[in-house]
């Protein structure tokens, strides 16, 4: 083969930048420095990938002085060459205001143009955009198109997307049956939330045929990906013997694992195993715990429960004041707080400063900042305790 030849079908077979490295065969600033320029000679010549390759090098400062106005120059020039990376990252910068003043009317303009060049990524997210009316005015049935069209390419999580909006008839008719297909889809590619809400549908019957045992095997999937819904939707099982032979064991465990990741319904059952004794030594203080997790995480019968009890039947002061007391024993910092406020306040016992002392002692011993905070108030009052500014001072901080 002669050398023209040769040369000819090296520049057939490799990209400018590629040549470019073969020829400066120097450091690696030189070889970088050879890359950009065959690179911005391409671009020059409506390479509009050339033109992303540099965009991001500039966006970045890879290499080059960061600027990011330049990363947008480029961009420009890929996505007006029709490449739709260069479009989405045109839209990137307009959204955070890089390199260019922020507009979110241009973002979306050209998250869409990515769209239309079949970038089916920003498709999905275009169609969240649309469903959560992020950015553009909310239109659920533009965004049923939009899922529809990246679903057989990012099944994961377009087809979950549009999965949930054919459950709950947005945008489009409600339709069970097409929403528990979408979410087989999703569900298949490891997407734990399609798992979980196709698990509720075998579970319920909707769109499907009932099945308890496929029920199972769905939550615990998504419970092996990770979501701690479909962990207590399975724990749930277990205690009730649906799909599985009864094991309380299994529940609690699930429940446990759960509640420690702060999955609030979690902590409520494992709240009411705890006070009943179901599956577990019968145990005041730990229900109080678990209880008062669900409260913080936004459960009300977590809150409810504190004070009345799983039966939700309103117990008397005493009553109420027995349960922190039972509490606070149980090494549960939260109930002698609890306590120590009452006997401040003379709320179903007689007022006696000085067991409020006791228990905010007790309560700020245990790290609870509000026990404290309140012991600070007696010091700083003298109420139940001599008065004493250092120390009242010592617990505010403390409280903080």
């Amino acid at each position: 083969m002669s050398e023209a030849a040769g040369s000819a079908n090296l520049s057939a077979t490799w990209t400018p930048c590629q040549i470019a490295i073969l020829l400066a065969l120097g450091t690696a600033a030189l070889v970088q420095t050879a890359c950009m320029r065959a690179q911005s000679i391409q671009c020059d010549h409506g390479d509009a990938s050339a033109c992303c390759y540099l965009g991001r090098l500039y966006e970045a400062g890879s290499g080059v002085q960061k600027d990011e106005a330049r990363a947008v120059r480029f961009y420009q020039k890929g996505c007006a060459g029709n490449d739709a990376s260069g479009c989405a990252s045109l839209g990137q910068m307009y959204e955070f205001g890089s390199g260019v003043p922020e507009d979110e009317a241009k973002a979306v303009r050209f998250y869409q143009k990515s769209c239309d060049i079949d970038a089916m990524w920003q498709c999905l997210e275009l169609g969240r955009r649309y469903a959560e009316g992020r950015g553009v005015q909310r239109d659920e049935a533009r965004a049923v198109q939009l899922f529809q069209r990246a679903c057989d390419h990012y099944p994961m999580w377009a087809c979950f997307e549009l999965g949930i909006l054919y459950e709950e008839g947005r945008g489009v008719k409600k339709d069970d049956a097409r929403a528990a297909q979408l979410f087989q889809k999703s569900c298949e590619r490891g997407e734990n939330r399609g798992c979980f809400r196709l698990g509720r549908m075998y579970a319920g019957g909707r769109g499907v045929q009932r099945s308890e045992d496929i029920a199972v095997r769905l939550f615990q999937k998504g419970c092996d990906l990770h979501m701690d819904e479909s962990c207590f939707e399975l724990g749930v099982m277990y205690a009730e013997g649906r799909g599985v032979p009864r094991d309380d064991a299994k529940a609690l465990q699930l429940f446990q694992n759960a509640c420690e990741r702060r999955e609030a319904m979690s902590c409520l059952e494992l709240g009411t195993m705890y006070e009943t004794g179901k599956g577990v030594l019968n145990n005041f203080a730990r229900a109080f715990q678990f209880y008062h997790a669900a409260c913080r995480g936004g459960m009300a019968k977590g809150c409810l429960y504190l004070l009345y009890g799983r039966a939700g039947v309103r117990t008397s002061d005493a009553g109420v004041v027995q349960r922190f007391r039972r509490a606070c024993e149980g090494d549960a910092p939260e109930g002698c707080y609890l306590l120590g406020t009452r006997y401040a306040d003379g709320e179903g016992v007689r007022k006696d400063y000085a067991k409020a002392v006791q228990y905010f002692r007790k309560a700020c011993k245990g790290g609870h900042a509000d026990g404290c905070f309140n012991l600070g108030a007696m010091y700083s009052k003298g109420s139940g305790v001599r008065r004493d500014d250092a120390k009242a001072s010592e617990f505010f901080q403390k409280g903080h």
